[in-house]
């Protein structure tokens, strides 16, 4: 589970996401965030690792993931953040962590990057697999 002092031990944390923030996000990406990832949003609204990890603030994802066209290429996936490096980081309902090529977004190339974001920040401290 994500805790504050976990988390600020490896990163800078930002001011926190309010509710409001994350409901509108919810309803104009058509989908409900697993609760790690609110309970993230409500820790930090996104953070960047020293090396190349960026989780984006919430109110910026919905539109990116429309860019991206994410729902239409990987339904039931959300992009949270990317690589600084054209790989993309995202969350699917059961809270696990993947990773895609921004300009593929096909199903057959994604990675599992983790088992959840605790794993990810706290026990992986932030390494995205291009830094493992």
């Amino acid at each position: 589970m994500l805790n504050k002092a976990d988390l600020s031990q490896h990163f800078e944390l930002r001011i926190p996401a309010t509710p409001s923030q994350i409901h509108i996000s919810e309803a104009k990406a058509g989908l409900y965030f697993p609760k790690e990832y609110v309970d993230f949003l409500l820790i930090t609204n996104g953070l960047n690792s020293t090396g190349c990890l960026a989780l984006h603030e919430i109110e910026i994802l919905p539109e990116r993931n429309a860019e991206y066209e994410v729902q239409k290429y990987l339904p039931g996936y959300f992009m949270i953040g990317d690589d600084s490096g054209g790989q993309a980081i995202l969350i699917n309902a059961a809270g696990e962590v993947f990773e895609v090529g921004m300009g593929v977004m096909n199903p057959k190339f994604l990675e599992k990057s983790a088992n959840s974001l605790t794993d990810l920040l706290v026990n992986l401290k932030g390494l995205t697999l291009g830094e493992r």
